[in-house]
């Protein structure tokens, strides 16, 4: 089957511009290519691609727009046209004199990427004999998280009976059919009447007209509409998308570069209090208790070892009732960690708490270094820039932090912050699940702390207890911290590369779409491992 694909591209783009970016969002790169690159590559046999361009990114000599989209098929057609606010539809609506009326047609925004086959589609099209097709995804996907404003379909029978922007048809926008930006119709003479028709029954949102809205007047004629489901979608729409797509990437890009990095084996523990109940996860259905969920392979709490400096000894510190539901857990005892493990009765009133119960046996050298580490994070790090912070004789704490993660820009106060004296690396206090200034800017605590001698943490835990320090009715080592700081040690902070948390059921989700997603994806270098 011979389409034609179009592309309009002649926004502004005034939220990139805003964030700073100088290249016009179609030309920003990823893995190497230009985001326009990128969309085209998802379609398969493909015979003609028209770009509709603005023409003031086209005068640009710089940005060389015209022939980087003339080098993406080989057959293009670039189109320019003023600048505008009014949609893709008006966009598409001035190349109309390029487009070949007969052809079927594609219309695909310039500011994502998705997975799909290629032939099933074309498939779906010869079995169905649609008049249009939604390209749609549904389930868990991240981008969902923090904003719901997009198209969305309504179905009967397999058919496409309503179609609305910028809002869901229910309260669980997961559970439905969500446009991804591609659009179908059986050919461009009929898709330009609609396209007019939504300009005349004035269906726009917002002051745009988008390609969603000409669906709406043919299902009231009575054409047939259907979806196509794709696996997997990438939003690079706003900068905030971008940003966190990046993290991502990223993160697994170094999980490759990293793996099996951490060869030196440090003095002293590494104490892993594992005592909470994980009461989210089993509120959504979680069956397995939180530190034995599977992670790329490993239980939890393994991965989260792994990934931290190798210590002579680690303690475990968590409760009968945890053991009770898992009783490999003792499985650990002869593998070469060293792990030992200590058992409470019932669980204490936070992360504090338990890590001072692991005092109680004097099996923890008091003299020696100790980390203090979460059992549901992975971290990357340099271990040449941690290993010279520690040997230096004025830090007594480190705190391990760092900018960027997405999990804690969409939820701020669900995390503690490190703020610093001017100029310096020396912690002047630790805001306990509140930011204070800019989740963006501002160093999120991880979780994971160093005490060059593990009395430090002792004697500041037992002074922050006394003290009655609770937060959310818990007293946080993030806190004791702060009584470290009030005691005159010196506290400073180890930036780490990348943080991953899998505390939340949506942040292991999130964690797990991206290691699916760029497993099955010949661009990224974790498929290609």
């Amino acid at each position: 089957m011979k389409i034609q694909l179009v592309i309009p591209m002649s926004g502004i783009g005034k939220r990139f511009k805003d964030a700073g970016y100088t290249t016009p969002k179609p030309l920003i790169k990823i893995r190497g290519k230009e985001i326009i690159n990128h969309v085209v590559n998802m379609f398969g046999e493909i015979e003609r691609v028209i770009f509709i361009c603005n023409e003031e990114h086209l005068h640009d000599k710089k940005l060389n727009l015209s022939k980087i989209l003339s080098n993406l098929h080989p057959k293009t057609t670039v189109v320019s046209i003023k600048p505008h606010k009014k949609g893709p539809i008006h966009a598409v609506l001035e190349a109309e004199s390029i487009l070949e009326s007969l052809k079927p047609t594609i219309v695909n925004y310039c500011d994502f990427n998705s997975f799909f086959n290629f032939p099933n589609f074309i498939n779906h099209l010869k079995k169905d004999q649609p008049d249009g097709c939604v390209f749609t995804y549904t389930g868990f996907h991240p981008h969902m998280l923090k904003n719901t404003n997009y198209a969305y379909v309504k179905k009967y029978k397999n058919s496409v009976v309503d179609i609305q922007e910028k809002k869901p048809f229910t309260e669980n926008p997961m559970n439905e059919e969500v446009s991804s930006g591609t659009y179908y119709f059986k050919s461009a003479k009929l898709m330009l009447k609609y396209f007019k028709k939504a300009i005349l029954l004035d269906l726009k949102v917002n002051g745009e007209f988008y390609v969603s809205m000409a669906y709406k007047p043919m299902i009231k004629d009575g054409l047939k509409i259907k979806t196509f489901l794709i696996n997997y979608f990438m939003q690079w729409g706003t900068p905030s998308d971008l940003e966190d797509f990046k993290w991502y990437s990223n993160v697994f890009k170094n999980i490759i570069k990293k793996k099996n990095n951490h060869k030196n084996i440090y003095e002293g523990c590494l104490l892993m209090p594992m005592a909470g109940e994980g009461s989210r996860f089993r509120e959504k259905g979680y069956k397995i208790p939180k530190p034995f969920i599977k992670i790329s392979g490993s239980e939890m709490y393994i991965k989260a070892i792994k990934d931290l400096p190798r210590m002579e000894n680690i303690k475990i510190v968590t409760t009968e009732k945890l053991i009770k539901n898992k009783k490999p857990f003792f499985n650990i005892k002869d593998k070469k960690l060293n792990i030992s493990i200590k058992s409470l009765k019932t669980k204490p009133e936070g992360q504090a708490c338990t890590s001072l119960k692991a005092f109680e046996d004097n099996s923890i050298n008091l003299e020696k270094p100790l980390i203090i580490s979460a059992c549901d994070m992975g971290i990357i790090f340099d271990e040449k820039k941690y290993q010279k912070l520690i040997a230096l004789q004025d830090i007594d704490i480190l705190v391990w932090g760092c900018k960027g993660y997405p999990g804690a820009q969409q939820k701020p106060n669900m995390y503690s912050w490190i703020y610093k004296n001017k100029n310096e690396n020396y912690i002047s206090n630790i805001s306990v699940k509140k930011n204070l200034f800019n989740p963006r800017e501002d160093y999120v605590l991880i979780g994971t702390f160093t005490f060059k001698k593990a009395k430090y943490f002792v004697q500041s835990a037992e002074l922050s207890i006394a003290c009655g320090e609770k937060v959310n009715g818990e007293y946080y080592v993030d806190n004791v911290i702060n009584k470290s700081i009030e005691i005159g040690l010196k506290v400073a902070i180890f930036e780490v590369d990348y943080f991953i948390c899998w505390g939340t059921p949506n942040e292991l989700e999130t964690y797990n779409y991206w290691e699916s997603c760029f497993k099955k994806w010949t661009d990224h270098p974790y498929m290609k491992r």
